[in-house]
């Protein structure tokens, strides 16, 4: 939910202001449901990468490489970091 609502924000189908809090809810509600899931932290970090919080971004996402290294958006996100 919290990338679909990203989506809308980044497309101009949903005001930034409605659709970053809803992104922001979204993605803390993963978070809170699924702790031990690595697409739970990539979204949280995608969103918070939208908000311009780098540090929260990446805290999310390192701890979604913790959880599985290999997926798409943390092979990204260490390329980016190297």
């Amino acid at each position: 939910m919290a990338d679909s609502y990203y989506f809308l924000v980044v497309t101009d189908a949903m005001s930034p202001r409605d659709g970053e809090s809803k992104a922001q809810e979204a993605a803390h509600q993963a978070v809170t449901l699924g702790e031990g899931l690595a697409e739970s932290h990539n979204a949280m970090g995608s969103v918070m990468i939208g908000l311009l919080d780098w540090p929260e971004a990446e805290t999310e996402l390192k701890r979604a490489i913790e959880l599985i290294p290999a997926t798409p958006q943390s092979i990204a996100f260490t390329r980016r970091s190297s």
